[in-house]
C-alpha cells in the first residue's frame, strides 16, 4: 500500500501491471539521449581540442580529445556493472544518492 498526499491508501502499482511498451520507450529514450551526448562530443572534438590542450599541436590535441572520448565510451560498461551491483546490494531507491563521491567515500571507510 502507498499513501498519497491526502493520506488515502492505494495499492502500489506493481511492475507486472505496467506495459512493456513503457519500459521499451523509456529505455529507447535514455539510449537516444546518451548517444546524442556522445555524438555531440565527437562532432565538437575539433573545436574543443585546442581549448583543452592549448600547448599541443592541433593533431596531438585532437587525438588527446578523441582518446578521452574513447576512454569514456569504454569505461561506461564498467560503471554500469559497478552501480548495478551496488544497486542490487543496497537497493535501487538509494542508488542515485550513492553516486555522489562524498557519500561513496563515507561508505568505503
Amino acid at each position: 500500500m502507498s499513501v498519497t498526499r491526502h493520506g488515502d491508501m492505494h495499492p502500489a502499482t506493481s511492475v507486472r501491471n505496467r506495459s512493456p511498451w513503457r519500459s521499451a520507450i523509456a529505455a529507447g529514450l535514455g539510449s537516444a539521449i546518451e548517444y546524442y551526448d556522445f555524438q555531440l562530443y565527437a562532432v565538437l572534438a575539433v573545436t574543443i581540442s585546442p581549448l583543452f590542450f592549448p600547448n599541443q599541436s592541433p593533431e596531438t590535441a585532437l587525438l588527446s580529445t578523441l582518446l578521452i572520448f574513447g576512454g569514456a565510451f569504454l569505461v561506461r560498461p564498467l560503471g554500469g556493472m559497478f552501480f548495478g551491483w551496488l544497486g542490487d546490494r543496497r537497493g535501487r531507491r538509494r542508488q542515485p544518492a550513492d553516486r555522489r563521491p562524498d557519500i561513496l567515500a563515507e561508505y568505503s571507510q
